[in-house]
């Protein structure tokens, strides 16, 4: 009986795509939803679209690893939300206007007369990369929630989910991603929150579960990460907190403030993404840590969500808790399709190589393209990269990296030009490569990579902007 509701599920989501398809013959409306999202449907879009399966998967199993100090990533979080929707946004929403910019590309290139696409080449490059890195560590959580619920073969969970998020995605483009988005945030909320006030009245309230981590798991109690001196402890804190930074211009995420369709929407926009994310983003550590009340150790800390809920829930709403899972995954999923056919269609193939195309020639390539990354990241997942959590994280880093600092700068910079940008955006997304692969190793401790690597991103980006002088076109008073 529990696999109703993921059928339902499934099906609600095709319903959804074919939808939408008959709408699909512009590039506009493939990638913006011809700019006419409302702001409920553009906010939980872009929350879900930047939380993704290490929300349900990752976050709930550092809760279950390391207590009460993984709420350093909830502050984080709650902090890059707040300053994006409060400060940046309003801004990048009239500027993109202002240049009737379809994708943050087109913006980058009309805000600094980049005529001989330098840039476009730059990002298309990271993007694809981390694109396909950052989709398969959400396909590897596909294999685990169907392994962790049903026991079913990772790989066979994993072609399944794809082929689903592929069909609604080709069938309906963006605005089928963006209202889909809705719905499975609607429905991660309700697991996140839900899932441990259940759990917590299941145990008999808050001083039982403190009581037995007391006895149990004392560890879990402390706020601050273990390292021993402050300093380590400092940069722990850190890069806890670091993912944060990512929703300070990150392309999957603004995509949806392109698209919405109202700026004077944008402040009960701002609430709403702000308290979203301290519930779900709190909901997902205290998951975990009530975890530890039923389960002394797991095999694998990242089931934790999906041990839990079979385990304190009926069987007939497993089926519930899977799509709630999936949720999460494909919320990302499908916008990091979006993004990368776009980015290699309609920002590089359309703008540089053949910009004579026709609209419904463009909006097919764009599909076989979302085919064709799909496969490619599917591979990747079935070299069975177990840690969703860093591995996640590591794709969201590099694409931070490479746009957040220079956004930022040409929002409130006006001497940012382009060859600084492009110097940022290589140098921040390098870093964070280099910083991810020896800096264990070198310095002797593990520093989140998105810290170097947008430190290094904002400096290179001003210092290469005031050093070498862009005549072409200079950037316009804010």
């Amino acid at each position: 009986m529990d696999i109703v509701f993921l059928v339902l599920y499934f099906v609600g989501m095709l319903a959804i795509g074919f939808y939408y398809s008959a709408r699909q013959t512009t590039v506009e409306e493939y990638v913006t939803a011809g700019r006419g999202l409302g702001y409920w449907v553009a906010t939980f879009s872009a929350r879900t679209t930047g939380e993704s399966g290490w929300l349900l998967l990752g976050l709930t199993g550092m809760g279950f690893a390391v207590g009460l100090s993984s709420f350093w990533v909830v502050v984080g979080e709650v902090v890059g939300v707040a300053i994006s929707w409060i400060w940046i946004i309003p801004r990048f929403k009239q500027q993109v206007t202002e240049y009737k910019s379809l994708t943050m590309l087109d913006y980058f290139e009309d805000k600094l007369g980049d005529h001989r696409h330098y840039l476009r080449y730059i990002f298309t490059a990271i993007l694809v990369v981390m694109v396909t890195a950052y989709i398969a560590a959400q396909i590897t959580a596909t294999g685990k929630a169907f392994h962790g619920f049903y026991g079913m073969n990772v790989h066979l969970a994993q072609v399944m989910g794809v082929g689903i998020i592929l069909i609604y995605v080709i069938s309906g483009g963006f605005h089928a991603v963006a209202i889909s988005d809705f719905v499975q945030g609607i429905l991660m909320f309700l697991g996140l929150v839900g899932v441990p006030l259940f759990a917590l009245y299941h145990i008999g309230g808050i001083t039982p579960l403190m009581d037995h981590l007391t006895a149990n798991h004392p560890h879990m109690l402390n706020i601050w990460p273990e390292g021993g001196n402050a300093m380590i402890i400092g940069l722990a804190v850190l890069g806890l907190a670091g993912p944060g930074l990512g929703f300070l211009g990150s392309p999957q995420v603004y995509q949806r403030i392109i698209a919405l369709k109202a700026e004077s929407n944008l402040k009960r926009a701002t609430v709403v993404a702000i308290f979203y994310t301290i519930l779900t983003d709190g909901g997902a550590v205290l998951c975990g840590i009530t975890g530890r009340y039923f389960f002394n150790s797991l095999a694998d800390v990242e089931t934790v969500f999906p041990d839990l809920v079979q385990h304190i829930f009926p069987a007939l709403f497993v089926g519930l808790f899977v799509a709630i899972i999936l949720s999460a995954i494909m919320s990302t999923v499908d916008s990091l399709l979006i993004l990368a056919s776009t980015t290699l269609i309609r920002d590089f193939y359309q703008k540089v190589i053949n910009p004579t195309i026709s609209e419904k020639h463009a909006v097919r390539l764009l599909r076989i393209c979302t085919v064709v990354i799909s496969i490619v990241a599917l591979l990747v997942a079935s070299m069975e990269i177990r840690a969703i959590y860093w591995f996640a994280l590591f794709g969201w880093a590099g694409i931070a990296c490479a746009f957040c600092p220079p956004l930022i700068l040409t929002l409130f910079w006006k001497r940012t030009n382009k060859y600084g940008v492009m110097a940022g955006a290589l140098g921040g997304v390098l870093t964070a490569i280099l910083w991810k692969t020896f800096s264990a190793d070198i310095i002797g401790f593990s520093l989140y990579e998105m810290i170097p690597g947008f430190v290094v991103s904002f400096i290179l980006t001003i210092l290469v902007s005031i050093t070498k002088k862009d005549e072409s076109r200079a950037l316009e008073s804010q």
